[in-house]
């Protein structure tokens, strides 16, 4: 993770060698990083376009990229068949893909990289512009990647989707890792605590009473939004009780460590 400019991308292109990093290294199963082992055991997917052929169905691109990748004739048809079935274009594989959705070509890009079995996925926001239905099938076979035993690395701005999937969280800022960890460690170590948001009807914020930990958010008309420490919600409410229009599941806990991180 890491806000525009980062350096999200251009690690990915790193990892995956389409950029030589100008100092380090890279390696893959403990030896250095080289193009056939890239071939054989890495799949990609860049944010952008999708690198498809647009005349092509969907299944033929799928033939036509894994005749590239080496994938002997039989195996490929059955390895298409079934990228295609584990990101739900199954239906669509007879349709060219100049007829695809922005949704649809991303699965497909997916499902190119699926084809050789890569047993490291370097995913580039993989889910941006993606409708719901496509988001939740997108979520389903990356959990479904990573019960297998494969790596997948993503990278995105989508907190709740990163933090439903991620067992690990790096975060990047002008090119260097500023954090890394699991969720419940950076969590600890940055001394955060859950919050929640409160809503109140006729409430200024000089009313509130010295030493609740809370934050304005927004104040418009009769109607102040506030987030405060789970811990302290009791005493809000009870002194509050008959202006409480809300209460409310405060941001993903990722934001808040997102939030600390690039702040600190």
């Amino acid at each position: 993770m890491g806000p525009n400019g980062a350096g999200k991308t251009t690690l990915v292109k790193v990892l995956s060698g389409l950029l030589l990093p100008s100092s380090g290294s890279v390696s893959l199963f403990g030896k250095p990083l080289t193009p056939a082992a890239v071939r054989s055991h890495v799949g990609l997917v860049l944010e952008g376009k999708p690198s498809l052929v647009e005349f092509m169905t969907g299944r033929e691109n799928l033939l036509y990229f894994g005749y590239l990748l080496g994938i002997p004739g039989r195996v490929l048809v059955e390895r298409a068949s079934e990228a295609l079935e584990a990101v739900g274009l199954t239906a669509d594989a007879g349709k060219p893909v100049q007829f695809y959705s922005w949704g649809m070509k991303r699965r497909l890009a997916m499902a190119v990289s699926l084809l050789k079995g890569a047993r490291v996925m370097l995913l580039d926001e993989p889910h941006v512009s993606l409708d719901l239905e496509s988001v939740t099938a997108l979520r389903q076979l990356l959990l479904r990647l990573k019960g297998e035993g494969r790596a997948v690395l993503l990278t995105g701005h989508d907190l709740n989707f990163m933090e439903a999937l991620c067992d690990r969280i790096i975060v990047l800022k002008k090119g260097r890792v500023v954090a890394e960890g699991t969720l419940s460690s950076l969590v600890e170590s940055l001394g955060l605590q859950k919050s929640v948001r409160v809503t109140l009807r006729q409430v200024k914020p000089e009313d509130f009473p010295e030493g609740l930990a809370l934050e304005v958010l927004q104040q418009s008309g009769d109607l102040l939004s506030l987030r405060i420490l789970l811990k302290d919600l009791k005493t809000l409410l009870s002194g509050f009780q008959g202006q409480v229009v809300d209460v409310a599941s405060d941001e993903p806990v990722l934001a808040s460590v997102f939030r600390e991180v690039l702040r600190s």
